[in-house]
C-alpha cells in the first residue's frame, strides 16, 4: 500500500484561524498545527474552522446529553446551566487537547484512500477529526447508543463530510470489510486485539 500523502506545512492563515476561533483554547489548536506539521499532515485554516465548529457542537450537546465525561465538577456546572459554553476553554482543552492528537497521528499513519472503522465511536473522537484531516478515507463510525448516533449524524450534516454512521454493535458488522479499525476506551488493549481481527481484511 502507498503511504499517506505528505502535505505542505501549515501557513500563517491557519495560525490566525486558530487564534481567532478558539478564544482561550487557541494554544491547543496551535499545538495541533505544530504537531501536524511535524508528521506531514495538512491542517489548513479551513480545517481549523471545521474543528472549531465540531468542538462547539460537542459543547452544546454535552450540556444536556452527556456526550463527553467531565467528572463531578463539570456535571455540577451543567446542572447550573453554565457548563461547556461555545468558546469554553475547558471544552477546548478537554476535547481538542486530549483527543485531536490521536486523529493527527492516525492521519499520518494510514495509507491513502482506505476504508476504516471507529468502534464505540461515542462523540466521534478521533473519527470525526480524522475525516476532516483525511478526506480521502472512507470512515465508518459504529456506536450502539442512539443519542450519540443522532449527534454524529448532526455533525456529519453540519460539517458536510462523507462519514457513515451505524447505530449498531460491533458484532452486527459484516466482516471482514475494513483496512483499518480502532477503538478507544471500549475494551482493554488485550481484549480489543482479540476482537479486532474479525473486522479487518488480510493485511489490515
Amino acid at each position: 500500500r502507498s503511504p499517506s500523502p505528505q502535505s505542505p506545512s501549515p501557513d500563517v492563515p491557519c495560525r490566525d484561524a486558530a487564534q481567532r476561533l478558539a478564544p482561550g483554547g487557541d494554544k491547543v489548536l496551535l499545538f495541533l498545527v505544530d504537531q501536524a506539521q511535524r508528521v506531514g499532515v495538512s491542517l489548513s485554516a479551513a480545517i481549523v474552522e471545521e474543528m472549531s465548529a465540531y468542538v462547539r457542537l460537542i459543547a452544546r450537546w454535552n450540556l444536556h446529553h452527556g456526550l463527553v465525561g467531565g467528572g463531578v465538577a463539570a456535571k455540577r456546572k451543567a446542572a447550573r446551566g453554565d457548563g461547556f459554553s461555545d468558546g469554553d476553554t475547558v471544552a477546548w482543552e478537554r476535547i481538542a487537547g486530549n483527543h485531536f492528537p490521536d486523529a493527527v497521528q492516525l492521519a499520518a499513519a494510514l495509507p491513502a484512500a482506505i476504508t476504516c472503522v471507529d468502534i464505540g465511536a461515542g462523540a466521534g473522537l478521533p473519527g470525526i477529526p480524522l475525516a476532516l484531516l483525511r478526506r480521502d478515507l472512507c470512515v465508518t463510525l459504529v456506536e450502539p447508543n442512539q443519542r450519540k448516533c443522532a449527534f454524529l449524524r448532526t455533525v456529519v450534516h453540519e460539517l458536510g463530510i462523507t462519514v457513515r454512521v451505524q447505530a449498531e454493535r460491533m458484532e452486527m458488522l459484516s466482516a471482514p470489510s475494513f483496512a483499518a479499525a480502532w477503538s478507544r476506551a471500549t475494551w482493554s488493549p488485550t481484549e480489543w486485539l482479540r476482537r479486532a481481527p474479525v473486522l479487518v481484511e488480510t493485511g489490515g
